[in-house]
């Protein structure tokens, strides 16, 4: 049974709910409102983005304009599904109470996978109207979320600003900010200051006024837990600051960093840019939040710290952007905002980089691979693409190679054997790209090293920046193929302790 249906609050007693009398007619006739949702534990019912970190088991809680008929909330009209895998439903239990929906997955989802809760039309208030959007049009309601690690243990806190252990913290302090990987409920204190938490990622606390001189502000977790009631813990043993003797009225200012190769320096920032995004980095003065904006696309950095990355997307190819970028220290202090100009470039293929087998358990460098991934709704030939890493270009890949919208290749040497025991299988649907010889230079450094996808002009497409050292047989997978390359936290350790060579990483 795929759907388990609990209904509370039934009325013992009533008059048989089948038998309409004249005055039962009139009333139903007079229900023009459908029922909508109105709210949704996992965030805003609008949500512009999927929200991410969710519980593998979670425990969605939906709230309706009204009651629904429980006769409706039945197998086909309530369902959780993976994106990715069409027809794979989740075993649900679902609890009816009132206006309220609790809707309980049975199973472990999918970690690092977006999933999608759907309430079918089918549904229907207690007067008969079917379900219906925020404009009151009659259809499905859908929302879409991103599951986190898969870890069982409780929610872990992280104290984003100020950071934590910070001493000499401004007095003045604007904003108190507690993130966790996954929604919390609760109250999060610091001494006499409190905030609520309820199904948040991020709790913030906003002070009425300075806080005491040269004190010690620890974070109070005590009741915060997440929807199994696991209760929260602090990064380390625990989470806190030390204000200084005297208020912050001095602003920030933006400072150049030193940039990397595959950086330009303009003005005080490193930029890195390519078709549709532009990668801005920077120090500041002091600690404090950034911002920057190119036209409609917006990225922030909330973390109080001196150094910064910030990633703008949704940008077109060849377009000079004015980009602004800001910075506000904890006390609420603004920086001079800096304008910069940047041009992207021309279109790219958009081919990227999702796992990295460096240090295989068979020969070396024969069973080493790159696995790629076409993000793009048509097919890429590539004829001509290079895999460099930190010694240089590799041999470029020859002709007859073209990865399907939406595949997934294996680049690999041309010894490379996919029957290999030692090493992890190869999908079955994996496309086997064979370079001559080895991969990059002279195969993959143990000790590590960038690798990075060139394409026929030598233009990068994709780079795994070397955040991990390579491990004997395990390989290092990317969380997903649209998450920041150059974010630390996009990369990981196989979870399943092996490679997922020529599939999406699990």
């Amino acid at each position: 049974m795929r759907l388990r249906v609990l209904v509370l609050g039934l009325c013992c007693g009533c008059p048989d709910t089948d038998l309409w009398d004249e005055t039962d007619a009139r009333q139903r006739a007079a229900d023009l409102e459908p029922p909508r949702v109105v709210a949704i534990s996992l965030g805003p019912v609008d949500a512009s983005e999927p929200p991410r970190g969710i519980s593998v088991l979670p425990t969605i809680d939906v709230t309706m304009s009204e009651p629904l008929d429980v006769a409706t909330v039945t197998p086909a009209a309530i369902r959780l599904t993976a994106a990715a895998e069409k027809g794979a439903e989740a075993a649900l239990d679902v609890v009816v109470s009132g206006e309220a929906l609790a809707v309980t997955s049975r199973e472990r989802l999918a970690p690092f996978a977006e999933h999608v809760l759907v309430l079918a039309g089918t549904l229907r208030d207690l007067h008969g109207a079917p379900l219906a959007d925020a404009r009151g049009v009659a259809g499905p309601f859908q929302y879409a979320f991103v599951t986190g690690d898969g870890t069982t243990g409780p929610p872990t806190a992280r104290l984003v600003s100020p950071e934590d252990g910070a001493a000499e913290v401004a007095r003045n302090l604007d904003a108190i900010v507690v993130s966790f990987d996954e929604p919390v409920w609760g109250t999060v204190r610091a001494r006499e200051l409190s905030a609520p938490c309820q199904g948040a990622l991020t709790c913030t606390i906003v002070p009425d006024g300075p806080l005491e001189p040269t004190t010690r502000y620890g974070i109070d977790l005590a009741g915060v837990a997440d929807a199994d009631g696991l209760a929260a813990l602090g990064a380390d043993v625990e989470l806190d600051f030390t204000t200084a003797a005297t208020l912050d009225e001095e602003p920030p200012a933006i400072a150049p960093s030193a940039c990397a190769s595959n950086e330009t320096a303009t003005g005080p920032v490193c930029a890195s840019t390519r078709d549709v995004s532009i990668a801005l980095r920077f120090a500041t003065s002091e600690a404090a939040g950034v911002w920057a904006r190119a036209g409609d696309s917006v990225a922030e950095d909330p973390r109080a710290s001196m150094e910064h990355r910030v990633l703008l997307e949704g940008l077109e190819p060849e377009t000079t952007y004015e980009i602004e970028i800001g910075a506000r220290d904890p006390a609420g202090n603004e920086a001079a905002t800096v304008r910069v100009e940047l041009l992207t470039t021309r279109p790219l293929a958009p081919v990227v980089i999702t796992e990295v087998y460096a240090d295989p358990a068979g020969p070396e460098p024969a069973q080493e691979f790159v696995e790629i991934h076409n993000r793009g709704s048509g097919a890429v030939d590539l004829e001509g693409f290079v895999l460099a890493d930190g010694g240089g270009p590799g041999a470029a890949i020859g002709a007859g190679q073209s990865l399907a919208a939406g595949g997934w290749a294996l680049l690999v040497s041309d010894r490379f054997d996919p029957a290999s025991r030692l090493d992890p299988p190869v999908a079955p649907s994996a496309l086997l790209v064979r370079v001559a010889g080895s991969l990059g230079t002279n195969g993959l450094l143990n000790a590590g090293e960038p690798v990075v996808l060139l394409d026929t002009a030598g233009a990068e497409l994709s780079r795994y920046p070397n955040f991990l050292a390579p491990r004997a047989g395990v390989s290092i997978a990317r969380a997903s193929p649209e998450s920041d390359e150059e974010d630390p936290a996009s990369w990981a350790y196989d979870p399943n302790g092996s490679a997922t060579p020529g599939a999406p990483n699990q």
